[in-house]
């Protein structure tokens, strides 16, 4: 039968595992999202790039998390659930400097942080107030974003006449 053989090892105290792990999960950091918050990058972020990779094609993302949603209704979602409100507390305070830094190692005086106001904005609700703005000035060397490729409502309805009479045509007449 033969002896028995020495257990399988996992990942458990496999430390570059680990470390590939811990860098696959890596979020963006809150100084990061302060950086995302200013009006010229918020607008960028709200007029994204149709990226078929990312989930929703990358134009239902929440800036203050830094995470793409399938669609509105989730992000929506998302906005009222308690992981965001509590990313919000936490980008309420002020960004860590290297100012804050050295005056806590002693090269200055140091200030206590203050707090920053956040505006709970959706990356939707921007993307409909730039929209407004540049439907005057709209480039048609832009890429393409959501709404570019959604068909609209009478495509849909011709659509769906067409594959009637499809139908139609394939059944067999008495």
């Amino acid at each position: 039968m033969g002896n028995p053989q020495r257990r399988k090892r996992m990942h458990k105290n496999n430390k570059f595992f680990q470390k590939a792990m811990r860098t696959r999960r890596k979020t963006r950091d809150v100084d990061q999202i302060h950086d995302d918050l200013k009006p010229k990058v918020l607008n960028k972020l709200a007029t994204q790039v149709v990226d078929y990779d990312l989930p929703g094609m990358g134009q239902f993302y929440c800036v203050h998390c830094a995470r793409h949603f399938v669609d509105e209704f989730t992000l929506e979602a998302h906005r009222r659930s308690k992981v965001h409100k509590r990313r919000l507390k936490q980008l309420s305070e002020t960004p860590y400097t290297q100012k804050e830094a050295d005056a806590a190692g002693g090269l200055g005086v140091y200030v206590p942080p203050s707090k920053v106001d956040v505006d709970d904005v959706s990356v939707v609700q921007v993307r409909k107030d730039v929209g407004m703005e540049t439907d005057e000035k709209h480039d048609e060397a832009a890429p393409p974003t959501l709404d570019d490729i959604k068909p609209t409502k009478a495509e849909q309805e011709e659509k769906a006449k067409m594959a009637t009479d499809k139908e139609d045509a394939t059944k067999p007449s008495e």
